[in-house]
């Protein structure tokens, strides 16, 4: 499946089980672990750490778009 986030210029890619590659317009991509919560919220692992609403705004709002458009939550 893939997604691309207009508002904020982020493309994702399921790549696994609970695994998106997420790559910006302007280049690079980073592959994150999305863990949904019995509440329906998102939990965002990164290789470089925790991604969370305070810490990336922008990127946690698409990711959760993106869950949205797939029907995960």
């Amino acid at each position: 499946m893939e997604y691309f986030d207009r508002e904020s210029a982020f493309e994702f890619e399921m790549i696994g089980n609970n695994k998106i590659r997420c790559w910006h317009m302007t280049g690079g991509s980073i592959d994150i672990t999305v863990t949904i919560m019995q509440d329906k919220s998102l939990s965002l692992t990164s290789e470089n750490g925790n991604i969370s609403e305070e810490n990336n705004q922008k990127l946690f709002n698409a990711i959760d778009r993106a869950y949205k458009h797939w029907n995960l939550i």
